[in-house]
């Protein structure tokens, strides 16, 4: 189908907003990988109501680690339907 397998983000807006402009750019079994900080799985939670209206399925945090002694990042992870 069209569109991108993956699309990543850093520090672009909340979850409830980047659902919006992220999906659409994603192909049907796509994924959004987004950098988020400790507040990840709130902005989920806070979001889930968009993230469904752009055909977004299963969003979840994932610990990617950085460097020994570096607090690890928080991905968010979303498939498109």
């Amino acid at each position: 189908g069209e569109g991108f397998d993956v699309v990543t983000c850093r520090a672009v807006a909340p979850m409830r907003k980047l659902a919006g402009f992220t999906m659409p750019l994603l192909r049907s079994g796509g994924r959004l990988v987004a950098l988020k900080g400790r507040t990840a799985q709130d902005e989920i939670d806070k979001g889930m109501k968009m993230i469904l209206r752009a055909k977004g399925r299963d969003p979840r945090v994932v610990d990617a680690p950085v460097a020994p002694g570096l607090e690890s990042t928080h991905v968010v992870l979303v498939d498109k339907k």
